[in-house]
């Protein structure tokens, strides 16, 4: 049967051992419905979690600089995909109209 096999597949199969838990208590007061039915509502937040999933803490916010650059890459891309056609398509039409 064929496996499939990458680098870095131990790291990622393994990661869950990596990643702490935390054990949901039951707040009583909060109960609603069958306490021995085994379903179980969570209401709140998993900010934590979001932690293992996001490692990249060391990672610093992006400056102006990249904010202009990416601002001059938005502009380019809405050029080549808009305008040019459109300067195409007129051009086109003018040269119909010509002949």
């Amino acid at each position: 049967m064929p496996t499939l096999d990458w680098i870095g597949k131990q790291a990622v199969v393994n990661h869950h051992k990596d990643v702490p838990y935390r054990l949901l208590h039951c707040d009583s007061k909060l109960l609603v419905g069958d306490p021995d039915s085994g379903n179980l509502l969570v209401q709140g937040d998993n900010l934590e979690a979001n932690d293992s999933r996001h490692p990249e803490t060391e990672k610093t916010a992006p400056t102006q600089e990249d904010a202009e650059q990416s601002l001059e890459f938005v502009l380019a891309l809405a050029e080549i995909l808009f305008v040019l056609p459109a300067r195409v398509t007129r051009g086109l039409a003018q040269t119909q109209t010509q002949e």
